[in-house]
This record gives C-alpha cells, sequence and structure tokens, in this order.
C-alpha cells in the first residue's frame, strides 16, 4: 500500500517527467508554460542591454504580446512605434504602460488594407527615422471566412501578405540602421496548415467552401517562417540585417476569441485555460526581444532560424525548411502585391 504522503511527491514527480517529454519530443514544444518546468531558457530578462537610441516598430501594440514587446523595449530605453489598426486603443494601451525610459509613439495600420499599409510606410519614413527593429507581429486566429478590402482571406492578408508587404518597404530603412533585426512571429500551428503548406492560388485561398480557420491560420503562420528564412537567404551572409521567426507559445490574450463563440461557457472556458496553461505576455514577449535586441542576435548571427519558448531554436516543420516553397511562395506574394497595384500606390 503506499504511503499516502508520497502521494503529493509521486503526482509532482509524474508532471515533470510528462512535461519533459512533451518539451522535447512534441510538436507543441514550449507551447504551454508547464511544460518548460526543466528547460533553461534561452536568454533571461537580465541578458538584455540598454537600448537607449534605438527604434523599434511593433505591430499590433494594443494587446497581449505586442503589448508587453513594446512596453519591455521602451522600458529599456528604446522609441517604440506602435503600429495599431484603431489609434484610440494604441493610445490607451499606451497609457496604460506608463512611465518608461524610451518613448512610445501610436501610429494607424490596418493589416486588412494594403492601402493603409502603404500610408504607415509612408508616415514612418516621413518622420526620418531609423528602423533597428521591426517586429511582425499582430494577427488574426480562426475568424469565420472574410475575404479583406484587397479582396484576400483575411488570415493570410492581415497575418502575412501585409507584413510581407509592409517589409520589402521598409527594407531600406533597415539597411541603412544595421545592424538591425526582423522578428515574424509565428505559430505552432504552422505544423497543421493546409494541403501541401501553402496554397499558391488566390481562388484556392479565398475558396469559402474549402475553409477551416485553424488550417488557414497554419497556412499564414508557415508563410511566416518561409518569408522569414527566404529572405534571409536573400541579403545574404554578409547582411546586418537579422531576420528570424518565433513562436512565441499559447499567450495570455483576445487571440482566442472567435473560437469558443461569444457565449459565457465559453469565454469562461477560455479565461481558465488560459490562467493555466498560457503564458502570461510579460514572460513571453522574452522570446521576441530576444530575437530583436537581444546580444545573441550579434554575437552568433543568427540568420533564417526558427524560435520556440523561450528563445530556444526549433528545426520547425518540413513544409517550414521547404526552400523551393519558399520561393514559390515569394513569387507568388510579389506577383499578388502587384496585381494588387501596391508598387504604384499613392495614398
Amino acid at each position: 500500500m503506499i504511503n499516502l504522503a508520497l502521494v503529493p511527491i509521486i503526482i509532482v514527480g509524474l508532471y515533470y517527467v510528462i512535461a519533459k517529454i512533451l518539451d522535447k519530443y512534441s510538436r507543441f514544444k514550449g507551447s504551454f508554460r508547464q511544460m518548460q518546468v526543466l528547460e533553461p531558457w534561452g536568454m533571461t530578462f537580465e541578458e538584455l542591454e540598454d537600448l537607449t537610441g534605438k527604434h523599434f516598430i511593433v505591430t499590433g501594440a494594443n494587446s497581449g504580446l505586442g503589448y508587453a514587446t513594446a512596453r519591455q523595449l521602451a522600458r529599456k530605453g528604446a522609441e517604440v512605434v506602435m503600429a495599431c489598426r484603431d489609434v484610440e486603443s494604441g493610445e490607451e494601451a499606451k497609457r496604460q504602460m506608463g512611465e518608461v525610459r524610451g518613448s512610445l509613439t501610436v501610429m494607424q495600420v490596418d493589416n486588412s488594407s494594403l492601402v493603409s499599409v502603404k500610408r504607415f510606410v509612408n508616415a514612418f519614413k516621413a518622420t526620418g527615422r531609423p528602423c533597428h527593429g521591426l517586429i511582425l507581429n499582430a494577427g488574426l486566429f480562426d475568424p469565420p471566412f472574410r475575404l479583406s478590402q484587397d479582396g484576400i482571406e483575411q488570415q493570410f492578408q492581415i497575418n502575412y501578405l501585409s507584413h510581407f508587404a509592409m517589409t520589402k518597404d521598409l527594407l531600406e530603412v533597415l539597411q541603412a540602421s544595421a545592424p538591425s533585426t526582423i522578428v515574424s512571429i509565428s505559430s505552432v500551428l504552422h505544423w497543421f496548415p493546409v494541403d501541401g503548406g501553402i496554397y499558391l492560388d488566390l481562388d484556392k485561398i479565398n475558396d469559402a467552401t474549402k475553409y477551416n480557420g485553424v488550417t488557414w491560420y497554419g497556412q499564414s503562420k508557415l508563410a511566416k517562417i518561409l518569408f522569414a528564412r527566404e529572405l534571409s537567404r536573400r541579403l545574404g551572409e554578409n547582411s546586418q540585417v537579422y531576420v528570424n521567426s518565433t513562436h512565441p507559445g499559447a499567450v495570455e490574450g483576445n487571440l482566442n476569441r472567435h473560437i469558443l463563440g461569444g457565449n459565457i461557457v465559453g469565454k469562461i472556458i477560455d479565461t481558465l485555460g488560459q490562467a493555466l496553461f498560457f503564458w502570461p505576455p510579460s514572460e513571453a514577449c522574452l522570446g521576441v526581444i530576444a530575437l530583436a535586441a537581444g546580444p545573441k542576435v550579434f554575437k552568433e548571427k543568427l540568420r533564417g532560424q526558427y524560435f520556440v519558448p523561450i528563445a530556444r531554436p526549433d528545426s520547425g516543420s518540413r513544409y517550414s525548411n521547404d526552400v523551393d516553397l519558399g520561393k514559390q511562395l515569394w513569387t507568388f506574394s510579389e506577383g499578388l502585391l502587384r496585381d494588387k497595384g501596391w508598387e504604384t500606390m499613392n495614398p
């Protein structure tokens, strides 16, 4: 008969063993905070250097991961542009951040509109600011099917294509500001995309009859990794613009608002689940900041890599390492922007 005093010890022991196995062998490595109980973080907050004089752009900075990232950068002395869809929400988020050593500036950008993205890029360039880090964070998860203002399935455009366009037009600023970084926020769900990884056909992307919110999300997040790898390859080994992607983990916030519906039971389940298992944004943001401003980026010259919480390199899925798919995606994306008149837009 088991000594009752040993039961808590056995339970805790089993918990640590299961957590270790899941973190080491499952595709969900690091996704939930409990998985990493025995694994050291790839970086700590104590290692962050002073960022006075450095300039960053964080998309979707009014809530969740983007909020925590912008706040932490500004606390370290950085000048941060909070690129938000809703300026009022951005200003309220800025007020909630309190006093920081650096500065916070809210600028409007709606990733569901290429005109809005172009307007943001032009407005940022007009400020004359350098850009030492571009953090592509804004995103949408598993919404009902809907086309963007440009006639593109909204997850593909908001999560990926608008960030692709933004980066291309800001690249000259990043190069002039080098050493600089680009961090493409992906997800563990890049392991679960559409058939073939990416639909390189707008009709397929926009097919409402085949639409599945989770796999379409996986497609957009796979695109974020492939884009980072391909851009890094194109820039070359001598470039001082360091491009990487990361899965920040399941992070507390409002990204899940479309999953369980608007009913009270769904909200309670989501709230409890996040409180028990998800990473708090204040911790998850370190994995992003490590790539955007951490000393490892410059000491190890990380290029085209994929990371999981917290700041640990990972191989990612088979599709995410497909160089040919990355090249095809780049060509498709450029063609799609051309068809939408990106190069000649003058908002």
